[in-house]
């Protein structure tokens, strides 16, 4: 990852989604409540990945300043206690930045601008 201080992205949130399996364990230890957590459940009760991204979505947007990538990877790594999805989430943005990289495209703007 060329820069963990970076702001999360809409992207980011996808890359960051398709590696996470529990995602309700993440959602309280990123703390949303049992109300966020089944009314992401209801609303997207048919489409498990969207769950995923709705959960890391409702955290980004309860933050009062855009979070930065390395936060996010801190908290899988000390709070839901997980070093090894910490390390597949940041090998996982680092590939995304590469990717980007080698086709010249920019890196898309923070999800709050």
């Amino acid at each position: 990852m060329r820069n963990p201080r970076q702001k999360l992205t809409r992207v980011d949130l996808v890359t960051v989604s398709q590696k996470v399996v529990h995602w309700q364990a993440l959602a309280r230890k990123l703390g949303l409540s049992e109300a966020d957590i089944t009314a992401i459940e209801a609303d997207y009760s048919h489409d498990y990945s969207e769950q995923k991204f709705q959960c890391l979505l409702k955290w980004f947007q309860g933050k009062g300043s855009p979070p930065t990538r390395q936060t996010l990877i801190r908290v899988i790594e000390e709070k839901l206690q997980d070093p090894q999805l910490a390390r597949d989430v940041e090998n996982s943005l680092a590939v995304m930045d590469n990717q980007l990289s080698e086709s010249g495209k920019p890196r898309a703007q923070s999800m709050l601008s």
